[in-house]
């Protein structure tokens, strides 16, 4: 005979509440019940282990919960990154870490005492950082260092005094300076090219102008927008090597943009694109069908697939559109127009993997939408969306980091900040960890960079009661190799060779060229790993050159057949 059961004792109880909101209720004994949960709940702890956060507090460079708020966290330069702190002692100064809490340190409190020498325009050759900063005695000048207080060195001053340097700076402080061959070289005075080696006697000043636009590195060679006499602009170009100046001699007005990419050197003239091809020494005009008002390199230029992509503004409602150019006559397309009114901005533009990610805000209070392309009109998809933002002032702590086939980046939604990343797919766009879920405004100051095997950033971190500090966040192993070469140097062995060369590179090379004295390409690489061989036993003896292409930059290298 089955036992009575009274209903109205019947107990509903939330034996597990997960984070899908999946409740299961059970209606039986009390006593059942306990048993029950404490069993579920020993299953719980023995085969649940607890998620840990990848976050890692590096220093707490100023104790307490005041934070030293570090900003402008600088590309790796020898294994290590520099960045601006406040340690509550000497103010903002410069500062070196290797991620590690012992390898972080105040490099040299140039302005005595609590005042702030204010670093900024961060460059670097292949050991030595070159800034500008105030030490009270010259006002913001130049500095070179390679991480410790001996070697700090004041290279020059600009403009005898203390009102400042007359350092030329563009709107992004890492384009103040060139590195080409372990030297770098700035504009100064809009009229003046310098060259540094790092010391004081090996800053000096090389070229002068009329007028100098914005330098940039181009096979190892310097381009620049000059003029020696009034309303006469040209392209003129430096080749450390030989020290002699040449020119492009296109008779064009209003030269503007010059960006250096694997197809060749682009620049327009307002409402004109073109292309400079220094193998064959041409000017070719590559304007798309439409008519253009101007063209945006900024924040918005990648080298994605063989093909360079820009934004650019129609004259027709003034509405950004993004070009994709093969360097060809009527090779450059319109593949994308969503641009809903002339507030419409796209910024950062980043190549990683099989996409080309970028950013999107269709005015001032709509969401900051995440988007990529496979390069084709068909092959764009809005991956997510986030706190508005202006895409012409983004900050550092918008940056956008690529590494084996994801990018990572901080995205906000409502007041919670969040360090995200995207394999290209929405489902695969999500948050990582939960940096704060207080006001997102000012809880990052920089960052991420990437430094080995972690990213690099200067946040508030919930729970973390140590104010605005540096953190680190472990990026996952590499499982392939991803697209891009952290090494800048194309390392090619041996030289002079016989028979094969060997890469020796840490990544995959998106391209190579090897050409001969006249110039002509012999034969061209596509996506070489590390440890690829090039025969070139069947070549005759001589000199030859190898060009490789990564993104904007290209690097070439001579080799001697026997």
């Amino acid at each position: 005979m089955k036992p009575k059961v009274n209903k109205k004792k019947v107990t509903s109880i939330n034996i597990l509440n997960c984070n899908f909101g999946l409740k299961f209720y059970l209606k039986t004994h009390l006593n059942f019940i306990t048993m029950l949960k404490n069993y579920i709940v020993l299953i719980l702890l023995f085969s649940i282990e607890p998620i840990k956060s990848q976050i890692t507090l590096v220093k707490d460079i100023k104790p307490g919960t005041g934070g030293s708020f570090a900003y402008s966290i600088s590309e790796v330069v020898n294994d290590k990154c520099y960045f601006v702190a406040d340690d509550g002692k000497n103010g903002d100064e410069l500062w070196i870490t290797d991620g590690t809490s012992n390898g972080t340190r105040l490099v040299k409190n140039l302005y005595p005492g609590e005042e702030s020498c204010d670093p900024r325009a961060f460059g670097h050759n292949s050991d030595k950082l070159f800034f500008i900063a105030n030490d009270s005695v010259h006002g913001l000048e130049l500095w070179s260092t390679s991480g410790d207080e001996a070697s700090t060195q004041f290279l020059l001053d600009s403009k005898p005094g203390i009102a400042g340097t007359s350092i030329s700076i563009p709107f992004l402080n890492s384009e103040t300076f060139v590195s080409i061959d372990n030297k770098i070289y700035f504009v100064n005075g809009y009229k003046e090219i310098f060259e540094s080696d790092g010391t004081p006697n090996g800053t000096k000043s090389i070229l002068n102008f009329n007028s100098i636009d914005k330098i940039i590195s181009h096979e190892d060679k310097l381009y620049f927008i000059g003029s020696k006499e009034v309303f006469k602009d040209s392209i003129f170009i430096y080749d450390p090597k030989t020290k002699t100046v040449s020119s492009i001699n296109n008779n064009l007005r209003n030269i503007a943009n010059l960006t250096s990419t694997p197809i060749g050197l682009i620049f327009d003239t307002g409402s004109k694109l073109y292309i400079y091809k220094s193998q064959t020494k041409s000017t070719v005009e590559i304007t798309p069908g439409i008519s253009i008002l101007s063209y945006k390199y900024t924040l918005t230029k990648a080298f994605f697939k063989d093909h360079f992509y820009l934004l650019a503004i129609s004259s027709s409602g003034f509405k950004p559109m993004i070009l994709k150019i093969n360097g060809n006559v009527n090779g450059t397309e319109v593949i994308l127009n969503n641009a809903k009114d002339n507030f419409s901005g796209y910024g950062y533009f980043i190549a990683e993997g099989d996409y080309l990610y970028y950013l999107y805000n269709a005015a001032g209070n709509t969401p900051l939408e995440l988007w990529r392309t496979d390069g084709s009109e068909a092959g764009f998809l809005k991956l997510d969306e986030y706190n508005s933002a202006s895409l012409s002032s983004i900050s550092s702590s918008t940056n956008i980091v690529g590494y084996n086939g994801k990018i990572y980046y901080f995205g906000a939604k409502g007041s919670i900040l969040g360090l995200y990343e995207s394999d290209g797919t929405v489902n695969g766009t999500k948050q990582l960890e939960l940096i704060n879920d207080r006001s997102a405004s000012r809880q990052i100051t920089t960052g991420p960079i990437k430094l080995g095997n972690t990213l690099l950033f200067s946040a508030e971190v919930k729970d973390k009661n140590v104010g605005q500090e540096l953190y680190s966040y472990n990026l996952p192993v590499k499982t392939s190799v991803s697209k891009g070469i952290e090494n800048k140097n194309l390392n090619i062995h041996p030289n002079p060779v016989d028979e094969n060369l060997f890469l020796s590179n840490y990544e995959l090379i998106n391209k190579i060229d090897l050409i001969n004295q006249n110039g002509k390409i012999l034969r061209s690489y596509n996506n070489l790993y590390p440890g690829s061989i090039i025969k070139i036993n069947d070549l005759s003896s001589g000199i030859y050159f190898i060009r490789c292409f990564q993104n904007e930059r290209v690097y070439t290298k001579t080799i001697i057949k026997n």
